[in-house]
Order: C-alpha cells, then sequence, then structure tokens
C-alpha cells in the first residue's frame, strides 16, 4: 500500500504491507514533539508515483529501521 506522510508544507511518500513499519515511521518522525505533526492517509499507486518528493520507507524496510 502507498501511503502519503505528511506535516504542514512537508511530506513523503511510502510503500509497505506492514502496517508496523509505517506506525514506526510516524513515530520517528513525531519523536521529540510534544504534538504529533506528521500523520499518513493510503493513497493510490498514480498519486503516489506522480507526486512523490521523497520515499520514505519502501518493501524492504522494517520497523527497526526508525529506531535510532
Amino acid at each position: 500500500m502507498w501511503y502519503l506522510i505528511k506535516a504542514n508544507f512537508e511530506s513523503y511518500h511510502g510503500w509497505t504491507e506492514n502496517e508496523a513499519v509505517l506506525e514506526a515511521a510516524l513515530k520517528w518522525l513525531n519523536r521529540d514533539r510534544e504534538k504529533n505533526l506528521f500523520s499518513a492517509v493510503e493513497v493510490d499507486e498514480a498519486e503516489a508515483l506522480g507526486n512523490m518528493t521523497g520515499l520514505l520507507f519502501h518493501g524492504k524496510s522494517r520497523p527497526e529501521d526508525f529506531r535510532h
């Protein structure tokens, strides 16, 4: 599934079949903040590939990749 991860003027895309990867990425992006700024919505492949500004995770990403 493709996701758009966005906060204000900053956005990323990611593709994963593992929801734990999405949750880990959101937690990492929102680290050290009192309020979560980043959120994710599922998008279709055409939208993701047509508007991609940065790929945050992909099919081989693991939740552990966001634990630094």
